[in-house]
């Protein structure tokens, strides 16, 4: 239950041992080179005591790519009562394909 991996899938209402409790985002958002660029920080608690912190950012460049580019990053700020700590205590992914993938192979 100390698998990042189960909050990453509970935070997209997969099948997870934990549940989460609460949740707090702030979103921002501004122009950069005439292209708005949004960043959402979420803050998750969890059953257990765990806290991560997930940070979306996202750009409206104009993109052909089939998994656009973002950054999605997922930080634990407290393993709470978990066995041992949340491993790995941080992940970061280049766009949302790659998220999947990852969240994939680790859930098999």
């Amino acid at each position: 239950m100390n698998k990042l991996c189960s909050y990453i899938s509970a935070i997209h209402q997969l099948s997870s041992p934990v549940a989460i409790v609460r949740r707090e985002s702030t979103q921002e958002r501004e122009l950069e080179q005439g292209y708005a660029i949004s960043k959402t920080v979420s803050t998750y608690w969890f059953d257990n005591g765990a806290v991560l912190e997930q940070t979306v950012e996202r750009d409206e460049f104009p993109s052909e790519q089939a998994c656009s580019e973002c950054w999605i990053s997922y930080q634990v700020l407290a393993s709470g009562t978990a066995l041992g700590a949340v491993t790995p205590a941080r992940k970061v992914f280049a766009n949302t394909c790659r998220e999947t993938f990852w969240l994939n192979y680790q859930r098999a």
